[in-house]
């Protein structure tokens, strides 16, 4: 015959078991959330987009040239952004925009200098400054963010 004493003592362990299993169903699932938050973070940190338009080749053999390009599937307009090579910079015409994988080549040529036979009618020039090798030269939107930068070979 088993006491009454015997039974409220295995009730009594079978509870604790209980609360120790719930314990750590709690604690494993605390765990979990905690990682899920992590990885989800990791995840969502935003991948650098590819800029729309490009300084595709740079040629600081005389004459020097730029050339812009188009990355995207749309037109781009590009009027008013800036080609930057230190402290000196060079405007794009207000009209100016970049079809489908279109490009674009500036000319930097001398004061009074003519564009090279090469050239043709869609090709800008300026006097604004001479490319040397080594400079980094830069691209602007017309609001002064910087879409893409590289350095003359």
């Amino acid at each position: 015959m088993v006491h009454k004493d015997e039974t409220q003592a295995g009730g009594r362990e079978v509870q604790a078991v209980r609360k120790r299993q719930w314990f750590w169903q709690v604690v494993i699932a605390g765990v979990f959330t905690i990682i899920a938050a992590v990885v989800a973070a990791l995840i969502a940190k935003p991948i650098p987009a590819k800029p729309p338009v490009v300084i595709a080749t740079i040629d600081s053999s005389a004459p020097d040239y730029v050339v812009i390009k188009n990355t995207t599937q749309v037109p781009v307009p590009i009027g008013l952004w800036k080609l930057e090579e230190d402290d000196k910079s060079f405007q794009l015409p207000e009209a100016t925009k970049l079809e489908v994988g279109g490009s674009l080549r500036v000319w930097f040529l001398k004061t009074g200098e003519a564009p090279p036979p090469e050239s043709d009618a869609s090709d800008l020039s300026s006097d604004a400054f001479r490319i040397k090798t080594g400079e980094k030269i830069s691209l602007y939107d017309g609001g002064g963010q910087l879409i893409n930068e590289k350095l003359a070979p």
